[in-house]
């Protein structure tokens, strides 16, 4: 389900975090990257509980409102197009999220919780989208196609790089912070999955893309392009210096050194990672996490880095991304 360049990422900064800690044994960080997926999973988990504690909550206010002493016309006759969202239901339905939301603690009935998905639903019927989908219920009773048009840009337009929840999930668990964009990501991807005549009982995906013929576990290459970074550490340190002669190597910017050992690694430990592949990740990935500058100079570096290696005969690529 993540991609190849979300596990780079994590890769990248369990690196630094290791790095970090001086006296830290390899399996330990090991063991804090495996626990950084899970936790991006737990995430994806909890926030898919989000959609169906709104409409608890839209419930409770509209019977609220109807115990009021004068209550309007509104109050009595509510619109309920979003507490009935068929969408929303069919997730509710889901057997294996509501037993993941249950065994993982990730249900939404804890005071704070509770009072969070009130905000967050409060913040929503403020939005004109939100209020366009609630204009409608007067046209045409509910669709399937409709409601889950309406979760899905919900999805897009309201979570996605919503600054307020994702801090809220970050006072939970930073690692919660650093994935809420792309777990909005996964769950948008994963609720294009979901259709009207979806058996309940189907599981959610795993974190992980299965394993296809021929290809590269994810899982196994997360922890494999971790555990070798490090342990060559050394031999990359002194083929980036050798590269970089006119620059001292402890004052690059430490993510551009970091970037740099994972694309060799990737060029001289993976033989199924096409070549160029490598190269245009870890530039995207330059430009995100890095320096300004950190792009053209990885570029440069690296450029000499594969011609170097390649001359030395420590790439040995199978199948196709040969880089002639």
């Amino acid at each position: 389900m993540i991609s190849r360049r979300f596990i780079r990422i994590k890769v990248m900064q369990a690196i630094y975090s290791h790095q970090m800690r001086s006296d830290e044994y390899l399996f330990e960080g090991k063991k804090r990257l495996q626990a950084s997926f899970e936790d991006t999973y737990s995430l994806f988990v909890k926030m898919l509980g989000i959609f169906g504690a709104m409409t608890f909550q839209a419930q409770q206010i509209i019977d609220t409102n109807k115990q009021k002493l004068l209550p309007t016309k509104e109050d009595l006759q509510p619109n309920l197009k979003f507490v009935n969202n068929l969408f929303i239901k069919k997730l509710e339905h889901n057997e294996d999220l509501q037993k993941k939301l249950r065994s993982k603690g990730m249900a939404w009935n804890n005071d704070l919780d509770v009072l969070f998905a009130k905000s967050v639903y409060k913040q929503l019927t403020k939005t004109p989208l939100y209020q366009d989908y609630m204009a409608k219920y007067e046209l045409a009773y509910n669709t399937f196609k409709d409601d889950k048009s309406f979760i899905f840009n919900v999805t897009e337009q309201f979570f996605l790089e919503n600054e307020e929840i994702a801090a809220y999930f970050g006072e939970k668990k930073i690692n919660w912070y650093l994935d809420y964009n792309d777990v909005i990501l996964l769950i948008h991807r994963y609720l294009q999955e979901v259709h009207k005549n979806t058996p309940d009982s189907t599981p959610l995906p795993n974190l992980f893309k299965p394993v296809e013929d021929g290809l590269l576990d994810d899982k196994q290459f997360a922890y494999d392009l971790f555990m070798l970074a490090i342990e060559n550490d050394a031999q990359f340190q002194s083929i980036i210096a050798d590269t970089v002669q006119h620059w001292d190597v402890e004052r690059l910017a430490t993510l551009d050194v970091i970037l740099l050992k994972m694309a060799m690694c990737e060029f001289c430990k993976f033989p199924s990672v096409p070549i160029k592949v490598t190269f245009f990740e870890y530039l995207e990935l330059s430009k995100y996490y890095s320096t300004p500058k950190s792009r053209g100079f990885i570029n440069g570096v690296l450029d000499k880095i594969l011609e170097k290696l390649k001359e030395e005969g420590k790439i040995n690529k199978t199948g196709r991304g040969l880089i002639e």
